[in-house]
């Protein structure tokens, strides 16, 4: 077990990756965290049943350092200090406290750990969103990410679908305390997930996502949803759940409000307003993808508060969970991301010369030691926003290496929380070389 000790004793989870046989003399390139979405865990990266879309280990075996992070509170996430999981208490956390605390520990545990001068960020949904929040108010973050994909990001959602629900978390988002508690939301999942066959509560949540969001689920196959909804699930607050519906209701990607208005719709009335997160102040270079039917992104919104970016990329008919799962993402997605790393992840913050000081000192058996090179597909520009394209869906991206030689393990390590916030533990997967671990 790996433990660091901070301030105020927060443990943090996170997942690693890394090649099991490398070449000697190869040297290792540069670090990437991946970070998962709202009410998920890290599984969702691992989970794909195709090799080629299965991205934290298409970047394990091109040769990254990958690590996959687990927010506070979800199952990796459940140990703590001095509370338990049935304390309300425990629970007493909203974004805020991840971009505060959370974010900026886990990188500068990562780097710690690595000896790396920066890293990647790959965040989805919620991911992204906790990543522009604290890069907006963590200056020093900024030169510890040399580049920042979001995918699907979410900062100001427009709302749910279904018209009555939307009314009434936008009339009043502390309405949700009062039908969730002050704990976790929607415990209730794990029962009908572990009862029900997966492929009828795959059909479950293609209903509930259909009511709730517009979406139709179409890019996944059958069998993929079979598996990978079986990992959708995990735990998170209802506090964070609250924050969201704050955000909807304003349209601002604020920090939390603890005072709401008695009186719905009567904001004006209060004496203090929310804090907005300055994403304007983000000096990372961002890359972001989105898909065209995806209802809880705010692209015209989100691309207003943010600086000149390296690019834009929607995938046409593509929905949020999308990019986690769909069959097309080899073709649509990950090509430009490849790309991306190869361009951008050495002219940030970390340079080739830093990151061949890594060096593999032992020799792998059975590992080539492949440089994958993916190419950039065709893309065209969008109209109305400087650097926004649109994938072109022509070409067939290569196969990717197999990911069988990389192997996953946890262990967990500390981080921080404020002093009204409970210690929470996380933990983290951490690979090695076979013949370091013999």
């Amino acid at each position: 077990m790996d433990r660091r000790q901070q301030e105020e004793d927060l443990e943090v989870d996170l997942n690693r990756t890394k090649k099991v046989h490398r070449k000697e003399g190869e040297y290792i390139k540069p670090v990437v965290l991946l970070y998962h979405g709202f009410m998920m865990c890290s599984e969702v990266w691992l989970c794909n049943l195709d090799e080629e879309r299965s991205l934290a280990f298409i970047l394990a075996e091109a040769g990254y350092d990958v690590w996959l992070g687990n927010a506070r509170g979800n199952k990796y996430s459940l140990k703590h200090m001095f509370l338990k999981p049935h304390e309300k208490k425990f629970w007493d956390f909203s974004m805020d406290e991840l971009a505060l605390f959370d974010m900026p520990d886990t990188v500068n545990y990562i780097l710690n750990r690595t000896g790396a001068p920066s890293l990647v960020y790959i965040g989805f949904s919620q991911g992204t969103a906790q990543a522009f929040a604290s890069l907006s108010i963590n200056p020093d973050l900024n030169s510890k990410v040399s580049l920042f994909i979001a995918l699907a990001p979410a900062t100001t959602p427009p709302g749910l679908d279904n018209g009555l629900v939307n009314a009434i978390v936008k009339a009043a988002p502390n309405v949700i305390y009062l039908l969730l508690g002050r704990k976790t939301p929607l415990t209730a999942a794990l029962f009908w997930q572990n009862i029900l066959h997966p492929a009828t509560y795959a059909t479950m949540i293609d209903l509930a996502v259909k009511f709730l969001f517009g979406w139709k689920s179409q890019s996944m196959s059958r069998v993929q949803k079979a598996v990978s909804y079986q990992h959708l699930y995990s735990f998170t607050s209802v506090r964070i759940l609250v924050h969201w519906f704050q955000i909807i209701r304003t349209q601002t990607f604020q920090m939390y409000d603890d005072v709401q208005p008695r009186v719905p719709y009567l904001s004006s009335m209060k004496s203090h307003c929310p804090h907005p997160f300055p994403t304007n102040q983000i000096s990372t270079p961002i890359a972001i993808f989105y898909g065209g039917n995806d209802s809880l992104v705010n692209i015209k919104g989100l691309l207003s508060d943010l600086p000149e970016l390296v690019g834009v990329w929607e995938v046409h008919n593509y929905e949020h969970l999308d990019f986690l799962w769909a069959e097309g993402l080899d073709e649509h997605v990950y090509p430009h991301i490849m790309q991306l790393l190869e361009t951008h992840s050495f002219n940030g913050h970390t340079s080739k010369s830093e990151s061949k000081k890594r060096i593999v000192k032992r020799m792998g058996t059975n590992g080539n030691g492949t440089h994958v090179r993916m190419p950039q597909k065709d893309v065209h520009e969008l109209g109305g926003y400087r650097g926004i394209y649109k994938a072109d869906e022509g070409d067939n991206a290569p196969i990717l290496t197999p990911y069988r030689s990389s192997v996953v393990e946890r262990l967990p390590i500390i981080s921080r929380t404020s002093s009204s916030s409970p210690t929470h533990v996380h933990g983290f997967i951490e690979g090695q070389d076979q013949q370091e671990r013999g």
